[in-house]
């Protein structure tokens, strides 16, 4: 029982001691994801939008061994332009599916949706549909303003204990 219990105590001092090592991967959206000749969409009433990402790093994370947790958040740039406010906000689609939202904006920020990756299938090739909530006005730049949406994904990895 004694022997039990001290290789216990040494596997967990060593759970204890061991660290977090984080990989952050930010994959733009494709340039051509809308047709348009504006820096900056609109949605209003049922106008929605498709954003395309098309990168390995969209699953490249996923195929390495040991990450604890991943996450998968859209981030999107609010313009600087007041009627760009939204006190209804947005839902992210994929494949049909609800798999993030967002309540409200404000002008002239980032804002970042953490998507539900439970219930979606992680491709190199992902789009993703924004739909408006409400009857407001809401814009996001696009990439031709430079700050266009991106996917951040985010892996957290546990760290080999130390050898003694």
């Amino acid at each position: 029982m004694r022997r039990f219990l001290l290789i216990f105590l040494i596997l967990f001092c060593r759970f204890l001691s061991a660290e977090i090592l984080i990989e952050e991967v930010v994959v733009p959206a494709r340039a051509d994801a809308v047709d348009t000749e504006e820096d900056v969409f609109w949605f209003y009433e049922d106008r929605s939008i498709e954003l395309s990402f098309h990168d390995r790093s969209m699953t490249s994370v996923l195929r390495k061994a040991g990450y604890t947790e991943i996450s998968y958040r859209l981030r999107l740039h609010i313009p600087d332009i007041e009627e760009a406010e939204s006190g209804t906000g947005l839902d992210v689609y994929c494949n049909g599916i609800k798999v993030g939202g967002l309540p409200g904006t404000r002008r002239n920020t980032w804002i970042e949706i953490e998507l539900d990756i439970s219930i979606m299938r992680i491709k190199r090739n992902m789009k993703f549909v924004l739909k408006p909530r409400g009857g407001d006005n809401l814009a996001i730049s696009l990439p031709e303003s430079g700050n266009g949406p991106e996917m951040k994904i985010i892996a957290f990895f546990e760290a080999p204990a130390a050898p003694e």
